[in-house]
């Protein structure tokens, strides 16, 4: 019983630390006319101008090719950026969002997802998925929470029997202490 408290207690620890280390995920709007394609924070997570300088941020497209940072742009895709928007000439499916300000003590990332194919008019406005850290996180705490498991069931004959010998040691320590004894203190004992 103290092995499965033991367990549960290291699942939680780790589950939390997690949650509190991994970078934090934004909602991201995108919205699209004929000419161009637009990426912004949602309102609630936007920085503001007088925090945007001290604000290090990428906008890199699925391949991982970053358009813009903090100090620079990619003029061939790129008409307007900044800490809190993106707009480009062109439409990307998949457009992810890094910041880290001074401000905040830590990291933010948003995936800007949408459908480049359809037209403007049945794009969907909001678009947010769960970050493969946060997936990756998930897989290793259940690894952390099945492993101790998989070990029990995998030695759970060795413990039993490991058990079963100290109680048969026990056992014959009381059985020696027993027979050690005078006979007559048995008795007054018992009378």
């Amino acid at each position: 019983m103290a092995i499965n408290k033991r367990v549960v207690r290291w699942c939680l620890f780790l589950w939390g630390f997690q949650q509190f280390c991994r970078a934090r995920e934004l909602q991201c709007n995108v919205t699209q006319n004929a000419e161009q394609t637009e990426y912004s924070i949602s309102d609630g997570h936007r920085v503001s101008d007088a925090e945007a300088s001290g604000c290090f941020y990428s906008w890199a497209n699925a391949s991982n090719n970053v358009l813009a940072h903090e100090e620079d742009t990619n003029p061939d895709l790129v008409v307007k950026t900044g800490v809190n928007d993106l707009i480009t000439y062109t439409c990307f499916d998949k457009m992810v969002f890094k910041r880290l300000c001074k401000s905040e003590g830590k990291g933010y990332t948003a995936y800007c997802l949408t459908n480049c194919t359809l037209d403007s008019s049945r794009r969907p406005v909001r678009h947010n998925e769960m970050s493969p850290a946060g997936i990756t996180g998930i897989l290793v705490l259940v690894g952390f929470c099945l492993f101790p498991v998989a070990l029990c069931l995998r030695f759970r004959q060795r413990i039993h029997r490991m058990c079963s010998s100290i109680a048969l040691r026990r056992t014959n320590a009381c059985m020696q202490r027993v027979s050690q004894r005078d006979p007559s203190d048995v008795v007054a004992n018992i009378q």
